[in-house]
């Protein structure tokens, strides 16, 4: 299992965006892990192919924001753009040999979104949902760097792997 231990990385670079393409419809839910001990701890969730072709989103479980659904739903959001930088959620995905990392360099167009839903406390289930802009690291002083773009991918966690999450409670006062 990999951890995640790039630091958010700060570099110049122009706005002009060179997607990568990557075809996601056949990703997995790899692992995840808690890192620290006691009630303030961080996640690290893994996806993706292989061990070649994946990527890991880390959050702070205390960063998580309550935002409830239209429906009244529990929902549970973390993220971060170039325009609001988060200490609390970093991202990267190791993809075609190439490395891609959260950027909040004002002139990067990336973001890493995080949500949890479908919330079942009872029988520890809850989907976890990401939307990832990368920025590919060895493009980031170029004129139009190369970003790895994950629209959007939505899987289940049970058991152990819910409680990892550090889903909190509802506040009641909302």
């Amino acid at each position: 299992m990999r951890l995640f231990s790039i630091p958010l990385l700060l570099v110049c670079s122009v706005a002009v965006a060179a997607p990568v393409d990557t075809d996601t419809s056949a990703l997995h839910f790899i692992s995840i892990s808690k890192i620290g001990t006691g009630t303030k701890y961080s996640a690290s969730i893994s996806f993706g192919f292989d061990n070649e072709n994946y990527c890991t989103v880390s959050f702070k479980t205390a960063g998580l924001q309550y935002k409830p659904l239209s429906d009244g739903a529990d929902f549970f959001t973390i993220q971060e753009t170039s325009q609001q930088p988060n200490n609390d959620i970093a991202a990267e995905c190791s993809w075609n040999g190439s490395l891609f990392v959260s950027s909040t360099k004002p002139n990067h167009d990336g973001f890493a979104r995080f949500g949890i839903s479908e919330i079942d406390r009872d029988n520890k289930h809850a989907d976890v949902l990401f939307s990832l802009r990368l920025l590919k690291l060895d493009t980031a002083f170029d004129d139009r760097p190369a970003y790895f773009d994950l629209p959007r991918y939505r899987f289940s966690l049970t058991g152990s792997d819910f409680d990892i999450l550090g889903v909190p409670d509802a506040p009641t006062n909302f």
